[in-house]
């Protein structure tokens, strides 16, 4: 089977129109349902069976566990790269994120590090890495945030001519 490529863009915890760490909250619940409805249907219907996300808090590890999941439990050809901005990306982290990290790095097809240290640009040149090697691009944004990596990463994909799912989380709302 050829490989079709999806990538993931979308906000940190902090940027949802939600507070994120209220998982049981409807809001938290129809996005992950959202999410995972979406990927289920793109691996499916689109014969896309590889993914990348950048391994970051928020949207990149609720795309990354689902992936996983569905992989472990559904569809056994579907792989996982997680696409990292930089080595001890996860340094400033709390340590119940730092184990889910760490799981998600030995559970993935591959790890990519994208720079050996951080810099400036180095979550930039991550997502565009993620572009560049995907057909199609899903995007998890708060319309409300203008600017930023997620922004940023919608905009090249626009630039880059790919096939953009855009997700507004304030519909959850």
């Amino acid at each position: 089977m050829e490989k079709k490529v999806c990538c993931v863009t979308g906000h940190r915890p902090d940027g949802f129109p939600w507070n994120y760490s209220e998982y049981e909250c409807n809001s938290h619940q129809e996005y992950l349902e959202a999410m995972a409805c979406y990927i289920h249907w793109f691996i499916h219907k689109h014969s896309c069976n590889y993914f990348i996300c950048g391994g970051a808090l928020g949207v990149d590890t609720d795309f990354a566990e689902i992936v996983i999941w569905l992989r472990d439990n559904v569809f056994d050809d579907v792989q996982l790269e997680i696409a990292i901005p930089c080595k001890e990306q996860e340094s400033k982290w709390s340590p119940k994120d730092k184990l889910k990290y760490a799981e998600l790095i030995q559970k993935a097809d591959k790890v990519t590090y994208v720079s050996d240290a951080y810099t400036p640009d180095c979550m930039q040149k991550r997502n565009e890495y993620m572009v560049d090697n995907s057909d199609v691009v899903f995007a998890f944004w708060n319309e409300n945030k203008n600017s930023g990596g997620t922004y940023n990463t919608i905009e090249y994909a626009k630039k880059q001519k790919k096939q953009l799912e855009l997700f507004v989380l304030n519909q959850y709302l």
